[in-house]
């Protein structure tokens, strides 16, 4: 950074480059974005690998972890989001991996390469979000969970990710407000928290507040893809639109700074710190079409062939469930993504149906040991090509 020694070190905000270069691979095919990609992600892994109990902020570029404390008041301080952490919070390096989308880099590797690493790395940031899940502001670490089972279909945490709906606050009759003190700082430890965010409370006709613990529409879409609990899934939708709803009667709409904590892009699509998920992005695609991101391309589970007005479709972990809200009969096609043959529904008005998605996902990551060497088979097709044959220039 500007050549500054003081600022030499290597941050989660990293991650962002192989964001990059995994994108750019898709986009273009080039196989030297992947390769990049994939030694730089290797390295993480190992520092992710080395961590025992809380994570560091930042690294030297020697690998050697910096904690909060060693770099209290220096440049680099701001740099690994010192304003936006609690002082003395244990989640404060987990946070910045979480906020720069570590999980979905590791899983983006894994899916090109098969490397069992990717996985181990991307597990061991996953395991500490489950007890977060409560949590109203824990946005991000839901959404991290609900992506690590999907891209690694991973269920070990399945039990521990349960037992976590009992905390979940039972649904409030009151209605939602938003607070903004004067004073823009971090108040809570944890997560998901900016110092300039938004504090959503309830509101008491006596003019008083009192903190919402609603859990976020992110956690309630985790508690329906591994439950299969319809009344989650509602819960999540109804969150979205109420909060949406507020934002967007009070608030700019953050063209000015995407990243702030106080616009209705960040309660539509998160915070700076949030890796994408607001209230609405962290439960309607995932609900509805069942999306993930795959190297930057938000990608759908399902696809229809015109979705007729009344229809709703809920994705769950192995099935998919089709309502019709309306009082007439509807038709349409649909197909889970990248099948060939579309499938026809017809629902009466007022009905329920149930697909199965559980054959279409048996052999996902089935040719993982392979990503090798379909990456070495483009690199030569990519090199044949890029020869010059002298007897073909005139």
């Amino acid at each position: 950074m500007g050549g500054d020694p003081h600022l030499a070190f290597e941050l989660a905000e990293h991650f962002r480059f192989v964001h990059l270069a995994l994108a750019a691979y898709r986009v273009t095919g080039e196989s030297r974005y992947l390769e990049w990609a994939e030694r730089y992600g290797t390295v993480w892994t190992r520092r992710i690998a080395a961590v025992e109990g809380r994570f560091p902020l930042l690294w030297t570029q020697r690998g050697e972890p910096r904690f909060e404390e060693q770099v209290a008041g220096q440049p680099i301080a701001a740099a690994a989001g010192a304003g936006h952490h609690v002082p003395g919070d244990p989640l404060a390096g987990l946070e910045n991996l979480l906020a720069s989308g570590a999980v979905h880099v590791l899983g983006d590797l894994f899916a090109a390469t098969g490397a069992e690493h990717f996985r181990s790395a991307a597990r061991r940031l996953a395991a500490p979000l489950v007890a977060e899940l409560a949590d109203p502001c824990a946005d991000p670490a839901a959404a991290a969970l609900c992506y690590y089972r999907r891209a690694f279909g991973d269920r070990s945490l399945d039990q521990a990710i349960t037992a976590q709906f009992e905390r979940f606050a039972p649904p409030s009759p009151r209605p939602l407000a938003m607070i903004f003190p004067e004073e823009r700082r971090r108040r809570v430890p944890g997560v998901g928290r900016r110092n300039d965010m938004i504090h959503w409370a309830e509101w008491h006709d006596d003019g008083s507040t009192t903190p919402t613990r609603e859990p976020s529409t992110a956690a309630l879409t985790l508690a329906y893809q591994v439950t299969g609990n319809a009344g989650y899934a509602a819960r999540a939708l109804d969150t979205a639109a109420r909060k949406l709803a507020i934002a967007r009667r009070v608030l700019r709409g953050g063209r000015e700074h995407a990243d702030m904590g106080g616009a209705v892009c960040s309660v539509a699509a998160g915070h700076g710190r949030n890796w994408g998920t607001g209230a609405v992005t962290g439960c309607y695609g995932p609900l509805l079409l069942g999306t993930l991101d795959r190297m930057g391309a938000v990608t759908p589970r399902i696809e229809f062939a015109g979705a007729p007005a009344g229809l709703l479709s809920l994705v769950s972990d192995d099935a998919v469930r089709f309502y019709n809200g309306s009082s007439t009969t509807v038709a349409c096609r649909w197909r889970p993504a990248g099948a060939g043959q579309w499938q026809d529904l017809r629902l009466s008005g007022g009905t329920v149906a149930t697909a199965s998605l559980a054959p279409w996902m048996a052999g996902f990551g089935a040719l993982s040991d392979l990503a090798h060497e379909h990456c070495r088979v483009l690199a030569t097709i990519e090199a044949q090509f890029e020869r010059i044959d002298p007897d073909e220039i005139t």
